[in-house]
């Protein structure tokens, strides 16, 4: 009797855990499945709730660039000249500092490019071929006078700094011309700083401003009496026609302003363009005096610094 008692009690607890594994089984199972509906109905949540944020901020965006104007767009390109102008180059190498000019430039001449792709489109005709004509003289102009930003150091490892910082402002100044004309055919307001006005009317002299600060004899070689003259031509006595100004120096050559190649404030470069044995002659103002050398080409006057023998001082 015991022994049976002893194997329904057995039994009966087999069955029990039996029962409990079942449970455990299958509530194990129920959970993971749970867990895994959980997580891919979170990731189309999350997804959904992705392309709805997407969807407001290319919103946002397209009503930024619509409300953008010219006046703003150009701000904003202020905000990171300043920013690049600010930065600190004193434990920068001179290679670093090249390169920081570079961006300064870049940052400009991206501008232009934009601006200018905009204004071609809304222009037609000889008003388009006008400015498409003016912008490639101006190309040329830009490109010369920065070389002569880098001539009148001498060349040297810091001739890109000067050259790219050079072409920067020149830049400048065109970008907010082209960006006018922009801003009028859009009907936009446009109006430019008392403070931004300024640094562009410095930089934008002309040829008659640097002569005319050049002008008079200067002497070179006291023993020789050799000097440098700028002169107007009417009042030169070595005066050439069809001239505003004649440009002489003692035992070399004459020059007109229709022979400069290019120029900067205190640095100019003569050229006869329909002279192929013609070189490149370079006057240069520091202080109250004025010195004058020479080169075959261009690259030998960028280069200047090991080229001595190749320059005639005059």
């Amino acid at each position: 009797m015991k022994r049976q008692q002893r194997l329904c009690i057995t039994l009966i607890v087999i069955a029990l855990f039996l029962i409990v594994g079942c449970i455990v089984y299958f509530a194990s199972d129920n959970h993971e499945s749970t867990n895994e509906y959980d997580v891919n109905t979170a990731s189309v949540s999350g997804t959904n709730q992705l392309s709805t944020i997407n969807e407001v901020s290319s919103g946002d965006k397209e009503e930024t660039n619509e409300e953008k104007t010219i006046q703003i767009e150009l701000e904003e390109v202020e905000a990171e000249y300043t920013k690049l102008n600010n930065t600190d180059t004193s434990n920068m190498s001179q290679f670093e500092i090249n390169d920081l000019a570079s961006e300064r430039y870049t940052l400009w001449d991206n501008e232009l490019n934009s601006i200018w792709e905009r204004l071609a489109e809304m222009l037609s005709g000889d008003e388009k071929d006008e400015l498409v004509k003016e912008q490639k003289e101006w190309i040329t102009k830009k490109e010369r006078n920065s070389e002569v930003a880098g001539i009148e150091n001498g060349g040297g490892s810091a001739a890109p700094c000067l050259m790219d910082d050079e072409a920067a402002s020149i830049t400048r100044v065109r970008v907010y011309y082209l960006a006018e004309k922009l801003a009028n055919l859009l009907n936009e307001p446009f109006e430019i700083s008392s403070d931004i006005q300024a640094e562009l009317d410095k930089q934008d002299y002309s040829l008659d401003d640097v002569l005319e600060e050049f002008e008079g004899q200067w002497i070179f070689d006291i023993d020789r009496g050799a000097c440098i003259g700028i002169e107007r031509s009417s009042e030169s006595a070595y005066g050439q026609e069809d001239s505003e100004w004649t440009i002489w120096i003692t035992g070399g050559d004459l020059y007109t302003e229709k022979d400069v190649y290019g120029y900067i404030y205190g640095c100019v470069v003569f050229h006869k363009e329909d002279d192929s044995a013609s070189g490149y002659t370079v006057i240069d103002k520091w202080d109250n005096s004025v010195s004058s050398w020479y080169a075959g080409s261009i690259n030998e006057l960028l280069n200047a610094g090991g080229l001595d023998e190749s320059i005639v001082g005059y």
